[in-house]
């Protein structure tokens, strides 16, 4: 997972890591990230969007390739 995270852009795998507490706190809001990060709520969403897409591409790609082993 950590090698997953660090693959994607500095901001988004703040945004993500924070909301969903991989950082060994309590899952965040949309509301808490965007004040602790001091970003819109809009802004954090945006994030959350751009790192759900780069991760799907990555499971897209690694199972790709595991089908061609």
């Amino acid at each position: 997972m950590e090698s997953l995270l660090e693959q994607l852009p500095s901001d988004v795998r703040r945004v993500l890591v924070r909301t969903n507490g991989l950082d060994g706190r309590p899952p965040a809001g949309l509301k808490d990230v965007a004040r602790e990060c001091k970003m819109s709520q809009g802004h954090v969403r945006a994030l959350i969007a751009a790192g759900e897409e780069l991760l799907t591409d990555v499971v897209r790609l690694l199972s790709r390739q595991r089908e061609r082993l």
